[in-house]
């Protein structure tokens, strides 16, 4: 892949859905996604120049006007219908759905919230660094104690002046050791289970801010957990107020657990007709890889729908 990071966006807008199609497939041929190397020890943290190949990659993918396909225009994205997006993740999926995919929290859940609930300072902020690949995301939203019962949150959250204190400690956080921010999500009321969480932005290098990387059965520290001692946040970064943070991260869920997956949905798939190729004349292999085919058209209609 070419260093070159000069390129001219299309005018998307001027294109029919056929003819964005056959844009995208003559992008991602002449910028194929980095691809990860292979493990050199297990338990070895051996993906730095693939983190920066696809920083590199993303960048290239923001100038070329197809990062955030369905975002807003005026943060940067095309401002496009959802079907637009859903022929990105299918050409994306085509041409073997890599590039990107360390940006997956950032420009598919925490962006989106930052647009709904952030304030147009905390989007001019962060959105542009999401979308060009200068700002990596991680989510620290679960925890030892409660798995994905965030209701059930402890790590607590005081407010000291313009700061917020936090203390607590997050499990299962993707890619943590490698990322810029975080969504995080803390108490700061224990009396109330539903509104006394508050949602903010964390810088994942603050003081106080401790990541220990969990080696993952591919032998690689793909998820983390987080120890927050006394790491102070400015208040500023907190999304909606003190005390919104269920409403705020429900949002989140709701982007994570729709749009963002279409990607994935989509690349089922490809999946499927890649092990329909291997399986033979097997009578039993085909029938079971023909029931997987329905369910992944089944989900591919909800996801349209």
């Amino acid at each position: 892949m070419t260093s070159e990071l000069t390129v001219e966006a299309v005018d998307l807008s001027q294109l029919s859905d056929a003819e964005f199609r056959d844009h995208l497939q003559e992008w991602f041929t002449a910028n194929p996604a980095p691809e990860l190397p292979a493990l050199t020890a297990v338990g070895a943290d051996d993906t730095l120049d693939y983190i920066v190949a696809q920083r590199q990659w993303q960048k290239r993918l923001s100038l070329a006007g197809l990062a955030g396909i369905a975002w807003p225009k005026e943060y940067g994205g095309q401002g496009a219908s959802p079907i637009r997006q859903l022929i990105f993740h299918e050409e994306h999926q085509r041409a073997g759905g890599r590039g990107g995919e360390p940006f997956f929290v950032g420009v598919s859940h925490a962006g989106p919230t930052i647009i709904s609930h952030g304030t147009e300072s905390q989007r001019q902020r962060w959105l542009p660094g999401i979308l060009n690949g200068d700002l990596l995301f991680a989510q620290c939203f679960s925890e030892p104690g409660a798995g994905s019962d965030l209701a059930s949150i402890t790590t607590r959250g005081v407010v000291d002046g313009d700061y917020l204190v936090v203390s607590g400690q997050k499990r299962w956080n993707t890619r943590a050791h490698q990322a810029d921010l975080c969504e995080l999500l803390v108490r700061t009321d224990p009396t109330d289970r539903y509104g006394g969480l508050t949602y903010l932005i964390a810088d994942m290098r603050a003081p106080g801010v401790t990541v220990h990387p969990i080696t993952a059965i591919t032998g690689r520290p793909e998820f983390c957990e987080v120890f927050f001692d006394d790491a102070r946040i400015p208040l500023n970064n907190v999304l909606g107020d003190i005390g919104d943070g269920w409403k705020v991260a429900t949002a989140t869920l709701l982007f994570e657990r729709s749009t963002a997956f279409a990607g994935i949905i989509v690349g089922l798939q490809r999946v499927v007709l890649e092990l329909a190729k291997k399986c033979g004349d097997d009578p039993v292999l085909t029938h079971r890889l023909q029931e997987l085919s329905d369910d992944v058209l089944a989900v591919r209609a909800l996801l349209y729908k």
